[in-house]
């Protein structure tokens, strides 16, 4: 299970230079003149809002609970007043393969549309084969939030999206050569409240291997919060694993630990 943690502040400029988008930010429209010379006159005076140097303080010391408790792995810095990059790695080690990914994003967000776009590589190497291969991908999701929740669409495409496996040594004299590929997949979420307690969330996935044909999937899940860390749900699916030849549903009821948003 992955924890994250969202810190956030009333929102401010760095310096008198970021004035202006910050007050147009706030307005939600051109902000008068007189309004921007004097926050700027005080943004001079003070040389930078002490409010970022605490927020900063406040993020590294969450930081270091977080790697503790949960180990490194992730690292976020924020430019400007709409903008983000981010960059994660993990690191999987079983007997019968290892697998690591590195993933590499931006994120921008400019009222309520916010956009990001990453990239992955990931590195696999296959107990029953002689060596590892790498495989990399390019993502984007569109994402327009609103109160109570957001509506996205996304997608991620191979770049370098096959490698070749070659034949296992226990079984070389084989004529089939194996190879490790990505696939292309596009679709819509959303999540949405539908009451002071419960939220609605759901994706539309359309998935285009090379193997089987196009396959769609989604679902549509109910999460009822019933205490601070515990949730009731009910999630209908239709093809959820996207391998399958044939359509495939599924029910499921159950309780889950989660953290839930709450609107402010």
């Amino acid at each position: 299970m992955s924890t994250g943690v969202l810190l956030m502040t009333f929102g401010t400029s760095v310096t008198s230079d970021g004035v202006e988008d910050y007050l147009r930010s706030v307005y939600r429209r051109e902000p008068p003149a007189d309004t921007v010379t004097e926050f700027k006159r005080r943004f001079d005076l003070v040389g930078r809002s002490p409010l970022i140097d605490i927020t900063l303080a406040q993020g590294a010391a969450l930081q270091a609970l977080l790697d503790r408790e949960h180990g490194r792995g992730r690292f976020l810095v924020r430019f400007g007043s709409r903008s983000a990059f981010q960059i994660e790695g993990t690191y999987d080690g079983f007997q019968s393969h290892r697998d690591g990914q590195l993933d590499m994003g931006l994120a921008n967000r400019v009222q309520r549309v916010q956009l990001g776009l990453f990239t992955s590589v990931r590195y696999v190497d296959l107990e029953a084969y002689d060596r590892g291969v790498s495989v990399s991908q390019f993502g984007a999701t569109l994402d327009y939030i609103f109160r109570g929740g957001r509506v996205g669409l996304f997608g991620a495409a191979g770049l370098q999206d096959t490698e070749p496996l070659g034949r296992p040594p226990s079984n070389a004299n084989s004529a089939d050569d194996r190879a490790l590929h990505l696939i292309d997949q596009f679709g819509a979420s959303a999540q949405v409240g539908v009451s002071d307690r419960a939220q609605v969330q759901g994706h539309l996935s359309f998935l285009n291997p090379t193997c089987q044909g196009r396959t769609t999937a989604g679902s549509i899940r109910l999460i009822y919060p019933v205490s601070e860390d515990w949730a009731l749900t009910a999630e209908g699916a239709w093809n959820p694993t996207l391998v399958e030849r044939s359509t495939q549903a599924r029910f499921i009821v159950g309780a889950q630990r989660v953290q839930v948003l709450h609107d402010r």
